[in-house]
């Protein structure tokens, strides 16, 4: 339930954002809000990049590996047969 209300409160909080870039606040209160909303989309990017990052595949294989394992399976069976 503290989860679905915290999700609740960001997106008023991003929907208060958004409608400050269509209907911008006087001057000084503006800019605020401006660098609110960059630290804001920083640190959610930062949540999704931990968040991937956590539940990542534990064995990562760059292209050229996978091959690599794949041609000595093929030159294995060869010389098994």
């Amino acid at each position: 339930m503290l989860i679905n209300s915290r999700k609740l409160l960001m997106v008023f909080i991003l929907g208060f954002m958004i409608f400050n870039l269509i209907h911008p606040f006087p001057q000084p209160l503006k800019y605020f809000i401006y660098v609110a909303m960059i630290f804001i989309i920083f640190i959610l990017a930062m949540q999704a990049i931990f968040l991937l990052a956590a539940f990542a595949k534990t064995e990562k294989h760059h292209r050229w590996l996978k091959i690599k394992k794949l041609t000595n399976k093929k030159i294995n069976r060869k010389l098994l047969q």
